[in-house]
């Protein structure tokens, strides 16, 4: 390599260097979500950076399965792709074993993904998701639980009143009402428009179901109407919607969030129906309420057919992903941040002229012990001992410029 060559210190565009405080604060968030998810008893996997390009492609959408994806062919002549989210993954894991294993399977991870968007305040190209799936169950009990670590995903920061909302909505139950103004051909075309509704005006979302979807005025009109109603009225708009098992199902789980208290965060929104295509129950998306930041900040929902792009049929699951850059603007427009989030009591022990009578790192080895012992704390205690002599006003600028607790 030519020695002459100067390279920028600056990171890869829509990726972010974290050191110190930034990594404090992101550990933060971590452990908070692993210990929810080791409290419900959700064991932890890591899976490859690398998949097979095809294994997005089959079912995550034109995005995330093109647009965003980081593709390339290895050295091999095989395509692959650094992984944009962990759901076709964690999916391909489980079928391996899922005829062996005692149901439901309940996972989850934390782990880093890339996608080739278009950087902005909360989202960049390389981000840190809580993964936390469960498989083998197709019950509204699952439905129920999944809700409500959604939700304790948030409470687990001690979130003020109103600071959030999980809008929750069923696919198949919005497939039979789409069904009466679209066809198959513009179903996920409607689907995609309807998934930016709170992104567009009205006029905006109206040209473009005109232009895309190729909807009549009255069409229109008619979806505009469904996305504004209520879970309760809208059997009133679809009658034959009363009978119907989603709709009841629907029903059914909102009370059973209500009896636990967390109707007051959940509520229905016939506008969530999210934009993967490999979605067939019911999907949520969290929002943020704050004025300054009012965004989603994460989704999930139910998936029971992408199995079977590694040939099993209807393996039933259902998951959600929170972000750690959402999660950070969050945490810090509500001011939910701790003084102090360190890990780490850290301890400097100087060695200061004129030199010591006794062997030093002796010396300083059992005061280390010494202050272990007296502390008595779960935190890590991490001591560092002066490689140099000081004298003891250069030992109280290191210590203060790297932040020493004592």
């Amino acid at each position: 390599m030519n020695s002459n060559i100067k390279l920028s210190n600056k990171p890869y565009i829509g990726t972010k260097d974290y050191i110190g405080e930034n990594l404090d604060l992101l550990f933060y968030i971590f452990n908070k979500w692993r210990k929810l998810a080791l409290s419900y008893n959700y064991a932890e996997y890591i899976i490859p950076l690398l998949e097979y390009a095809d294994v997005y492609r089959a079912k995550s959408g034109e995005d995330l399965g093109n647009k965003e994806l980081y593709n390339f062919k290895d050295k091999g002549g095989r395509e692959v792709a650094v992984r944009p989210e962990a759901t076709p993954s964690i999916t391909r894991l489980v079928t391996k074993f899922y005829n062996t294993t005692p149901k439901p399977i309940k996972v989850f991870s934390i782990l880093n993904f890339m996608r080739y968007e278009r950087p902005q305040a909360g989202r960049f190209r390389e981000f840190w998701q809580f993964n936390i799936d469960m498989f083998g169950d197709d019950s509204i009990n699952s439905d129920f639980e999944m809700l409500k670590i959604a939700t304790e995903s948030i409470l687990t920061f001690n979130p003020p009143k109103d600071s959030f909302v999980i809008y929750v909505n069923n696919r198949p139950l919005m497939d039979k009402i789409l069904a009466k103004i679209s066809n198959q051909s513009n179903k996920q075309i409607v689907q995609r428009i309807i998934d930016k509704y709170s992104k567009l005006t009205p006029e905006e979302f109206k040209a473009e179901l005109m232009s895309k979807a190729k909807l009549t005025n009255e069409q229109i009109e008619f979806l505009t109407n469904i996305l504004q109603t209520n879970l309760k009225d809208l059997a009133e708009l679809i009658p034959e919607l009363a009978e119907d098992t989603e709709y009841k199902r629907l029903i059914t789980l909102f009370n059973m969030l209500k009896a636990i208290g967390y109707s007051q965060y959940i509520k229905f929104n016939p506008a969530i129906v999210r934009g993967i295509d490999y979605y067939n129950g019911i999907v949520f998306e969290a929002f943020d309420l704050n004025p300054n930041n009012n965004r989603a900040m994460f989704g999930g929902g139910r998936y029971n057919g992408l199995s079977e792009i590694f040939g099993i049929n209807n393996m039933p699951a259902i998951g959600f992903a929170p972000g750690n850059a959402t999660m950070e603007i969050f945490l810090q427009n509500w001011k939910l941040i701790p003084d102090t989030i360190a890990p780490t009591i850290k301890i400097f022990l100087p060695q200061i002229e004129p030199n010591q009578t006794v062997d030093y790192y002796a010396f300083a080895d059992k005061v280390r012990n010494k202050i272990k012992k007296l502390l008595n704390t779960t935190k890590t205690i991490a001591i560092e001992i002066s490689l140099k002599q000081l004298n003891l006003n250069k030992a109280l600028k290191y210590a203060l410029a790297k932040n020493f607790d004592y």
